[in-house]
């Protein structure tokens, strides 16, 4: 997703990733996620596919799931500055890592 070179086979096209980015709705309900820094503001808006909170540095981009089974992961991206974590738990409260994590270190 943070590619900038999209010319392989497999890759999406840059047009794809863009829109993918892009806010598409606010999500209603939603807070954003607990950061180091404040969010700009409480809305939280969907992509295609992707979660994003405004933050004083830009959009973040994020994700993350569970197998219902005990494994949780998050994963979460700045495309201006090419940075991002990936974080996977084998937990029940594998989100409560993540979350104290991504407090602690996402700017």
């Amino acid at each position: 997703m943070m590619r900038p070179d999209r010319s392989a086979e497999h890759s999406l096209s840059r047009e794809t990733v863009k829109e993918m980015l892009t806010r598409e709705f606010q999500a209603d309900g939603r807070k954003p996620i607990k950061r180091c820094s404040p969010a700009v503001s409480d809305d939280v808006y969907f992509g295609l596919g992707w979660h994003i909170d405004a933050t004083p540095l830009g959009d973040r981009i994020y994700h993350g799931g569970t197998n219902g089974s005990g494994f949780r992961c998050y994963n979460e991206f700045d495309p201006q500055r090419g940075s991002g974590v990936v974080i996977m738990t084998n937990g029940l409260s594998g989100d409560k890592l993540w979350e104290a994590v991504v407090e602690r270190i996402a700017p």
